[in-house]
């Protein structure tokens, strides 16, 4: 059993910075160590380009997690690969790292329970290309800084069990490796950080995920940050977490929607509320049934044709009638609801304040995080909007 799992999430990534990470693994001095690849639900043909990739290399374990039209978690994607882990201490890396060629054995040097390791790296800059330079080590970038954890976060196994490991709750990006390594600091683990210059690992440049437009729903960031202030890790065993998803176990993937909600693209306080109240309702009445949510601007007001029925036959043909509807762009559908009156009141008003699909975005995400009423879901969008499909 190797000594040491390396532990790395992608996600629809380009190829040839993981093609750079994994040399830079393989051309370690120390080689007693296992990488767990795990990929959080690549579309294809990435995910295929990038499982060939990880099969050249015997050191490496690529495993697929189905979380496609999941919000990007890293929290979950390294949790899972823990439990996949076959080694007493785990290190936690990011593809984007290039590592010299001591760095595994630089770290296995100073190993010892009690204590977290981190690492800072080097910022190669956005034009680098001579990588071939990278192995005299030179130490003239810029350092990432001390605040950033996950690039290089190593801590024994047990220890990371023992708190409960990473706090789910935080998705899309930041803030799962800091308050990783807090709780690790409040339960006694003591934290050193390794002499970046001794065995430098580099950073391959990209846009920062951070200051991307759109990267989070309103207020999104602002709970996240909450939460991680208020310090409310939720007092979850570990067992309970990273769970390894299949098709098979993604109704949002393998089931026909039984309802379908259209909503225009910006929608006033009384259009949210009742959308809101609805969507809500279907997932505590009906759970195990896909709810599509369509968010698009239509020329006009969709209609409700139906009333409450729990007809499988009914539900099919207004199904198809939708479908039709759709592949003739006509913004009219039919909705097959329960005992609840919809739509008719889904209209925008310009001269009352109004909100973009993004504050429904925001809701949707809190009944999956904080109010666990979603029990799958997928999202995508294409050229006429956002769709949600939901599961309670």
């Amino acid at each position: 059993m190797a000594q040491l799992s390396v532990i790395t999430s992608f996600r629809d990534r380009d190829i040839r910075r993981v093609e750079r990470f994994l040399h830079s693994l393989a051309g370690q001095t120390d080689k007693d160590f296992e990488l767990i690849f795990l990929d959080y639900g690549s579309q294809d043909p990435t995910a295929t380009a990038v499982r060939a990739e990880c099969d050249k290399y015997a050191f490496c374990r690529y495993h697929y997690n189905d979380t496609r039209g999941m919000l990007w978690n890293r929290a979950h994607a390294m949790n899972s690969a823990v439990r996949l882990a076959r080694s007493d201490w785990v290190l936690f890396t990011d593809v984007d790292l290039i590592f010299s060629d001591g760095c595994i054995a630089r770290l296995k040097q100073g190993i010892e329970p009690g204590i977290q390791f981190f690492c800072r790296a080097y910022f190669l800059p956005h034009e680098f290309d001579d990588y071939a330079s990278l192995a005299s080590r030179p130490t003239g970038f810029r350092l990432t800084s001390m605040k950033t954890r996950g690039l290089f976060h190593c801590v024994e196994r047990q220890a990371f069990a023992a708190v409960g490991g990473f706090d789910e709750y935080y998705c899309i990006w930041g803030l799962e490796d800091t308050q990783l390594a807090a709780s690790l600091r409040q339960s006694g683990v003591e934290s050193r950080w390794l002499d970046s210059a001794v065995a430098p690992m580099y950073h391959q440049w990209h846009p920062s995920s951070a200051k991307l437009s759109g990267a989070f729903p309103p207020k999104w960031w602002e709970n996240m940050v909450t939460h991680a202030a208020l310090n409310n890790q939720e007092a979850m065993s570990f067992s309970k977490r990273g769970r390894m998803l299949r098709e098979q176990d993604r109704p949002s993937l393998m089931r026909q929607a039984s309802t379908t909600i259209r909503v225009p693209c910006e929608l006033d306080p009384h259009g949210r509320g009742r959308v809101i109240q609805d969507i809500i309702f279907f997932l505590k009445h009906y759970p195990g049934e896909v709810l599509e949510v369509r968010v698009k601007p239509p020329a006009r007001e969709a209609i409700d044709w139906t009333r409450q029925s729990r007809n499988a036959a009914l539900s099919r043909v207004i199904n198809g009638a939708n479908r039709l509807l759709a592949g003739l762009k006509l913004p009219v559908a039919l909705i097959h609801r329960r005992p609840l009156r919809i739509m008719q009141d889904y209209t925008f008003n310009p001269e009352q304040s109004k909100a973009t699909p993004e504050s429904l975005y925001y809701v949707i995400h809190r009944l999956i995080w904080t109010e666990r009423l979603v029990q799958d879901y997928h999202i995508s969008r294409d050229t006429e909007g956002t769709v949600y499909r939901l599961v309670g």
